[in-house]
């Protein structure tokens, strides 16, 4: 019989009290929102807090409400797959050290025009420059005085939005540069999330 596209095979051990409790599930899995499949994945994984075998397609898991034992991922691309595992990784990381204070997305469209970089110094440098901007340019080629209402308004959104960015950046900082201590202090791979590249 084929195996389902997208699916995740829940093999349960034990029950949520520990006592032996086998039992099997399937989930598929459908990329339902404009974000990965790997990240709609990990929406559902998360509450079973999945940790890493050394075979890429199969997690342990132990789900307080229900129990715990094991689980596959069958029929998924290999980019999915991939993607999977570094989303959990990362979950294993944030359950080391502490939950990442402002957790990005993971958009499947629109790459091209967005910042995809999880590094927050390109958050802070871009926040900085979207921030000095209007002040820059006031210095540089100041408007003429019937053009000053429409600037002001302007630079205030540019103010506020650079601002935002700045402090996302911030808050960011510290907690990725824990995970990359603690990453590179366990001996593991480097994930996507947590390399200096945009």
């Amino acid at each position: 019989m084929a195996i389902p596209t997208n699916t995740i095979r829940i093999v349960q051990t034990h029950d949520a009290a520990g006592a032996p409790a086998p039992a099997e599930f399937a989930q598929i899995m459908h990329n339902a929102s404009v974000n990965t499949m790997g990240w709609d994945v990990m929406q559902f994984l998360k509450p079973l807090t999945p940790v890493r075998t050394t075979d890429p397609l199969v997690y342990l898991y132990t789900d307080p409400a229900r129990g715990s034992g094991w689980l596959r991922l069958e029929g998924f691309r290999p980019a999915d797959a991939a993607r999977v595992q570094e989303l959990v990784q990362l979950d294993e990381v944030s359950r080391a050290i502490g939950e990442d204070p402002i957790p990005k997305d993971d958009l499947a469209v629109g790459r091209g025009a967005l910042l995809r970089s999880n590094n927050p110094w390109a958050f802070i440098v871009l926040g900085a420059v979207v921030l000095l901007f209007p002040g820059v340019m006031w210095l540089r080629s100041p408007p003429a005085p019937e053009n000053v209402p429409g600037y002001l308004v302007m630079a205030g959104v540019l103010v506020v939005l650079g601002a935002g960015v700045l402090v996302v950046g911030i808050l960011r900082a510290r907690w990725w540069h824990r995970a990359r201590r603690h990453v590179k202090s366990t001996g593991q791979t480097m994930p996507t999330d947590l390399r200096g590249g945009m």
